[in-house]
């Protein structure tokens, strides 16, 4: 396989899996890592990106004051990548999954639904990439802990989730194969989000809700 040469990538966020799926695909003159939660301290005056990659989010602050979580996992990103990207740069975005409904009662789903439509609006070269549960090798690969991981074990188990290999997601990108790809990405609604809750809550409320 030929890899793409680019002059200079950005991931933001800082996954491994992620990191070294892209690594194995791209290749660049320069790559800049910006860890999710470092957000608001870089700042690359002189640096305006090929490809900027969007596939982090902070799982710490689910029991913050809503306006305040919406801000480091929104506006903030969204905010550096305007300042980052140049006219033509391919802005990747690792959504979800694909929702049905408009709403939604949990912050992870809203948050990561609002920074869709908003680069979807705003970057006319961007790509919203929409994903089941990424599986690294066949493993689960799940931010949280032990309890969640070993529930999402049995979902794949028995086979009442989605998933997806990353080096899958990220040869789609490669060879612009833009199957589960959203245009025209609609704003989404909130409910009862202004209600704290832990990452394991916010995730239960996800799947019986949405």
């Amino acid at each position: 396989m030929t890899k793409k040469k680019l002059n200079k990538i950005l991931i933001l966020g800082k996954s491994k899996k992620f990191i070294s799926a892209i690594k194995s695909y791209f290749s660049y003159k320069e790559i800049d890592i910006i860890p999710w939660r470092n957000i608001k301290l870089q700042r690359y005056k002189n640096n305006k990106y090929d490809y900027i990659f969007v596939c982090g989010f902070n799982f710490k602050i689910y029991n913050i004051e809503f306006n305040l979580f919406c801000k480091k996992n929104v506006y903030e990103p969204y905010n550096l990548i305007k300042f980052l990207a140049k006219k033509n740069t391919r802005v990747i975005y690792f959504n979800t999954q694909k929702m049905k409904k408009k709403y939604t009662f949990s912050r992870y789903n809203y948050a990561k639904q609002k920074l869709a439509y908003l680069i979807d609006k705003n970057f006319k070269n961007s790509f919203i990439q929409n994903t089941d549960l990424i599986m690294v090798k066949n493993k689960v690969s799940v931010n949280s802990g032990f309890f969640s991981n070993y529930i999402f074990f049995l979902f794949v188990k028995f086979n009442l989730i989605k998933t997806v290999e990353i080096h899958e997601l990220i040869e789609n990108i490669y060879y612009n194969k833009k199957f589960k790809n959203i245009k025209n990405f609609k704003n989404i609604k909130g409910y009862l989000l202004y209600l704290p809750r832990t990452q394991f809550i916010d995730r239960l409320i996800r799947l019986i809700l949405g």
